[in-house]
C-alpha cells in the first residue's frame, strides 16, 4: 500500500466510520417549554432562560457524547503526519522502554467497575443494564477496531506487522474508564478520574513501548469513548433510564469558581525562523514544524489570577539537502516553566485567559548525520499563550490554547534565537 493509498483510507474508513456513529445523535435539542412561555420584559428572566438553554445544551446526548471523542479524533488528524517527532521524544527520553503491564492494565477499569458494582455500590444503572451497556460497548469498539485496523495497514513503529492503526490496547482501556465514569462521576468524581488516567496510562505505554504510533492511541481512546457514549444512550433509552448529567451552573457560581486545571499538553508548532541557517562547512538547514508533549497545570490564587507550570519535550526535524532519513534528522528540546495566569469567564461556562512564563530548555548533545552537531546546551525560556477552558463537566475542561515560545539553539557553531507558534487542545481536570 502506497502513502497516498493509506491517506486516503485513513479518511475515507476512520473519518466515516466516526461520522457514523455522530450521526446516532443528529436530532435536536429540545425546548424548555417553561422558560419560552416567560414574559421577555424581564431582563433577569431572559437571562436565565439563555442559562438553562446552555446547561440543557451540554447535559445533552450529543454534546456529552462527543466532547471527548471528538477533540480526540481531531487530534488524531493533526498528529497523523507529526508521529516522527513524537517517536523522537520518545527514543531521545528513554530508547529502552520494554514493559508489558499495559497488556494488564487496560483491564483495570473494567475490572474495577465490576468490583464496586458486586461490593453494592449503586451507580448509574442496574445489574442488568450494566452488562447490557458493557456488552454492547465492547461490541461496537470492537467491530470498530476491526474495521479500521482490516481496511488501513499500518506499520507499527517497531516494525512488528501492519495493525498499528487504531491502538486496540487504548480503545478497550478506554471503554471500561467510560463506564467507570457513566456509573459513577455523579456521586463519586474521582472514580471517573482514577478511570481515566488508568486507561491514559495504557495509551501512553504503547508509545513509550513502540508498539503504537501517537496517531493510533488518540484514534483508540476516541472510539472506546464514542463506542460507549452510544451503548449507554440506547441502553437509558431500552431500560428507560431517565437519570442523566445534571450538572448545572449559575453566573454567580460561574463568577466565584477558581478555575484550576491540569491536563496533558499536545501541541503543533510552526517555527517562525524557518528561514534557512548556515553551520559549519557553509551547510544550510532549517527546522521543520515538530510537536510537543507534556503536562501543565494552573491553580489559582483567586477566581482570576493563578501559578502555571508547564513541562514538556519537543521534536523538531533538522533538514539539509544532504539528509535524506527524516529520523536520523530529528532533535529534542526538553523545557520547564513557570510563571502567572489570568482567567476570565466571558460567557456562560466559557473562561478565556492569558499566560506568561518562563523557564529554561534543554538539549542534550547528538550528531545529526555526521554533517552537523548540536552540542549540550541550556538555555533561558520564556513563552506567553492565551487560551479558552470551556466547563463541560462538574471536573472537566475542553482546553483550547495558543502559545508563543522563545529560547536559543545551538546548531554547530552557529548559535540563533529560536521562536515557535503552539496550538492544540485537550481534555482538561478541573480540581
Amino acid at each position: 500500500m502506497n502513502e497516498k493509498t493509506a491517506h486516503i483510507n485513513i479518511s475515507n474508513v476512520f473519518c466515516a466510520v466516526f461520522l457514523f456513529l455522530l450521526l446516532c445523535y443528529a436530532v435536536p435539542i429540545k425546548a424548555n417549554d417553561k422558560e419560552t412561555s416567560l414574559v421577555f420584559d424581564s431582563l433577569q428572566h431572559k437571562e436565565k432562560s439563555n442559562t438553562d438553554k446552555i446547561n440543557s445544551f451540554f447535559a445533552s446526548p450529543i454534546f456529552q457524547s462527543t466532547y471527548v471523542a471528538v477533540p480526540l479524533a481531531l487530534n488524531t488528524l493533526l498528529y497523523k503526519n507529526k508521529d516522527i517527532n513524537f517517536r523522537q521524544i520518545r527514543n531521545g527520553s528513554i530508547p529502552n522502554f520494554r514493559y508489558h503491564y499495559d497488556d494488564y492494565l487496560q483491564f483495570s477499569p473494567l475490572a474495577f467497575a465490576y468490583a464496586l458494582k458486586s461490593f453494592g455500590l449503586n451507580g448509574h444503572s442496574s445489574w442488568k443494564q450494566f452488562n447490557a451497556s458493557v456488552l454492547l460497548s465492547y461490541a461496537l469498539e470492537l467491530s470498530t477496531v476491526m474495521i479500521v485496523k482490516n481496511n488501513y495497514s499500518e506499520l507499527r513503529p517497531d516494525w512488528g506487522g501492519f495493525k498499528s492503526f487504531p491502538s486496540g490496547h487504548t480503545a478497550f482501556a478506554f471503554v471500561g474508564a467510560t463506564i467507570l465514569s457513566k456509573e459513577y462521576k455523579d456521586q463519586y468524581p474521582w472514580i471517573s478520574i482514577a478511570g481515566f488516567s488508568a486507561a491514559t496510562l495504557v495509551g501512553i505505554s504503547r508509545v513509550m513501548n513502540n508498539r503504537h504510533w501517537m496517531h493510533d492511541v488518540m484514534a483508540g481512546a476516541s472510539i472506546g469513548v464514542l463506542a460507549t457514549e452510544i451503548s449507554y444512550d440506547l441502553t437509558d433509552w431500552w431500560f428507560n433510564n431517565k437519570t442523566h448529567n445534571s450538572f448545572t451552573v449559575s453566573k454567580e457560581d460561574f463568577l466565584k469558581e477558581k478555575p484550576h486545571y491540569a491536563n496533558l499538553y499536545f501541541s503543533y508548532n510552526v517555527p517562525l525562523n524557518d528561514y534557512p541557517q548556515r553551520g559549519n562547512n557553509n551547510m544550510k538547514y532549517t527546522i521543520h514544524s515538530g510537536s510537543s508533549f507534556g503536562v501543565e497545570g494552573a491553580y489559582f490564587f483567586n477566581p482570576n489570577i493563578g501559578l502555571t507550570v508547564r513541562t514538556k519535550s519537543d521534536g523538531y526535524w533538522l533538514k539539509n539537502e544532504d539528509l535524506t532519513w527524516a529520523e536520523d534528522s530529528l532533535f529534542n528540546i526538553s523545557s520547564a516553566e513557570m510563571g502567572l495566569v489570568a482567567s476570565y469567564p466571558v460567557f456562560h461556562r466559557i473562561f478565556v485567559g492569558i499566560r506568561a512564563a518562563v523557564g529554561l530548555s534543554y538539549v542534550a548533545q547528538k550528531t545529526i548525520q555526521f554533517y552537523m552537531t548540536l552540542p549540550k546546551q541550556t538555555h533561558l525560556q520564556y513563552s506567553f499563550g492565551i487560551f479558552t477552558n470551556i466547563w463541560t463537566d462538574e471536573r472537566v475542561f475542553l482546553r483550547l490554547y495558543a502559545d508563543y515560545n522563545h529560547t536559543i539553539l545551538k546548531v554547530d557553531s552557529n548559535t540563533q534565537p529560536f521562536s515557535t507558534f503552539s496550538f492544540g487542545t485537550t481534555i482538561g481536570l478541573h480540581f
